[in-house]
């Protein structure tokens, strides 16, 4: 665009222009002419701008001159003492501050960095990774976690152990008001610092992720009467935790293959408030586990289970037991369904089923797998449903090929050399939903939805004949 006509353009549209250029080319524009070296300042220019360490030079300019920023990310490429030494007279409101630390001395300048931006308000989220051995020099860690702690008005505070021993404990004057809504804690001990936390912020603390420790914290977390979201080991006093008011989602996490402890199938069959359930790895008691679920208190409730499990699992458990869930919108299985499970799922069983994330084997056609009757089947008695890829990684979920129909140019199977469904040929197994209908405003986004199942052709009699 001519300069002369940009500059004639009001401030409102003028402004939706920049909007559209990158940090260093905003910096850039101001040495064009006054008017835009004030408005490339501009607030809503630069609030949703992240700023990462690989470009020392606009990390020195932005922070020289933005009134404020999104996100500032320092320690991977950039050491936090450069950072430090940008900041001393920086006037620039950060949001999200993303620090790795990586040794004794970087811990104090990531201490001066947090005192300096948490000073000019509007520090509001925490990401702190500690990389080296804090055991030998507690006092620059404590001195981390004291800054990190003291920041008024934090509400979301991601922070990892890497160094694996515990954090030392906070001593001293700790007069916080409490604010963090979201906690994420990476480590292996549930240390004081972790506890406390999770005492001062109890009142406020909506979402708790705690990994890798298996010691979990239950008295803590059992004070957190506004918790809604919590990801932990699934400890055997996790019951304790059924009682909390406003618990709806729950994501356990556990070593791969190992047992389901009684206490968190206990918490599954006893929590009432429980509205979304993804319990990613998989363990040697399947059959407990979803027996659990669906005799819990919150199955009529739940919208939204993520499990994985063979498909007699699921026949055996689920199965004759769908409609205990009324008001499931999703369900991963993990595995390639039955044709009886398909047939269980219907709009009187689970009418608010939409999107049904199954298994499909890379040896043979998913084109094919399309018109098998059981699947037009499932999708023609239930036309709100999509069938999409499960996130599940196993044995009977590996196709990976960008086109759904068959390798072959002419098509090796009978409904790739017929030619129906064309739409399928451009579309990934991983990047589409198959349905029964035409996409519609309902339609998950982000993915292409293909309608491969109809009513039978009147002319043909074949099921999802080349015009659908």
């Amino acid at each position: 665009m001519d300069e002369s006509l940009l500059l004639s353009l009001s401030d409102d549209v003028l402004l939706a222009v920049l909007s559209y250029l990158r940090p260093e080319q905003l910096l850039r524009c101001r040495m064009v002419c006054r008017r835009l070296r004030e408005l490339c300042l501009h607030q809503d220019l630069w609030r949703k701008v992240n700023l990462l360490d690989r470009d020392r030079n606009v990390l020195h300019a932005a922070l020289g001159v933005a009134p404020c920023l999104c996100s500032l990310q320092c320690g991977v490429r950039t050491p936090i003492a450069t950072l430090g030494f940008l900041v001393v007279r920086t006037l620039c409101v950060v949001t999200k501050l993303v620090l790795t630390v990586k040794s004794a001395t970087e811990a104090a300048s990531a201490t001066a960095v947090i005192y300096k931006l948490s000073a000019l308000g509007g520090l509001r989220k925490l990401e702190l990774d500690i990389q080296y051995d804090h055991a030998e020099c507690r006092m620059a860690t404590m001195t981390l976690m004291m800054a990190a702690y003291s920041i008024q008005g934090l509400k979301e505070f991601n922070i990892t152990n890497s160094g694996l021993k515990p954090l030392p404990a906070l001593t001293g004057d700790l007069d916080v008001r409490f604010s963090l809504t979201r906690l994420v804690y990476f480590a292996r001990d549930a240390d004081s610092f972790l506890l406390l936390l999770l005492k001062t912020h109890a009142a406020t603390l909506q979402t708790v992720q705690l990994e890798f420790l298996t010691d979990v914290p239950v008295s803590s977390l059992a004070k957190l009467h506004e918790l809604r979201y919590l990801s932990c080991y699934p400890s055997g006093d996790l019951w304790q935790l059924a009682s909390l008011p406003k618990l709806e989602s729950f994501a356990p996490s556990w070593t791969p293959g190992s047992l389901a402890p009684s206490g968190a199938l206990y918490f599954l069959s006893q929590a009432p408030h429980l509205r979304t359930l993804v319990i990613r790895p998989t363990c040697t008691n399947p059959e407990a586990l979803l027996r659990s679920v669906v005799g819990s208190r919150s199955a009529q409730f739940l919208r939204k289970i993520d499990f994985s499990a063979s498909s007699n699992v699921w026949d055996l458990c689920v199965a004759p037991a769908l409609s205990n869930f009324h008001s499931l919108k999703s369900l991963d299985m993990g595995c390639e369904p039955s044709d009886l499970f398909l047939r269980a799922v219907s709009p009187a069983s689970v009418p608010c089923l939409t999107s049904l994330f199954v298994a499909f084997s890379k040896g043979s056609c998913l084109h094919a797998w399309f018109h098998r009757p059981a699947i037009q089947d499932v999708l023609v008695r239930n036309p709100q449903l999509h069938l999409r890829r499960s996130i599940y990684l196993t044995s009977e979920n590996r196709y990976y090929g960008y086109s759904s129909y068959c390798a072959a140019e002419d098509g090796s199977c009978m409904w790739c050399h017929w030619g129906c469904h064309g739409s399928l040929r451009k579309v990934s197994w991983n990047k589409m939903a198959a349905s029964a209908h035409v996409r519609r405003a309902t339609c998950p986004v982000a993915v292409d939805c293909v309608k491969v199942a109809g009513s039978a052709c009147p002319s043909c009699g074949h099921q999802s004949c080349p015009t659908i």
